[in-house]
């Protein structure tokens, strides 16, 4: 049986790490947790880094890999401008 680390506000589960690389099975671990909270919104943290940022995962229950790959090019190809002030 596992418990969850952290449930914010009922509405965002934080499951928190502090190993090497994060492998499939924790990112499993936060889906089966959403779930079972019918929740949509995980945070899969790893303290193991050099600068936290690289550590933080978001997961989204319903968002298939396709789904989260075509988003996360539309986000790097309009940073950019967006940045500059560019249309």
């Amino acid at each position: 049986m596992y418990r969850l680390d952290i449930w914010v506000e009922m509405k965002v589960v934080v499951d928190i790490k502090s190993v090497e690389t994060i492998l499939p099975v924790h990112q499993k671990q936060v889906l089966t947790y959403l779930q079972q909270t019918s929740n949509k919104l995980g945070l899969l943290l790893n303290f193991n880094v050099p600068v936290l940022k690289e550590g933080i995962s978001r997961i989204v229950l319903g968002l298939d890999e396709i789904t989260i790959s075509f988003i996360f090019l539309c986000v790097n190809l309009c940073a950019p401008s967006a940045r500059s002030g560019q249309a």
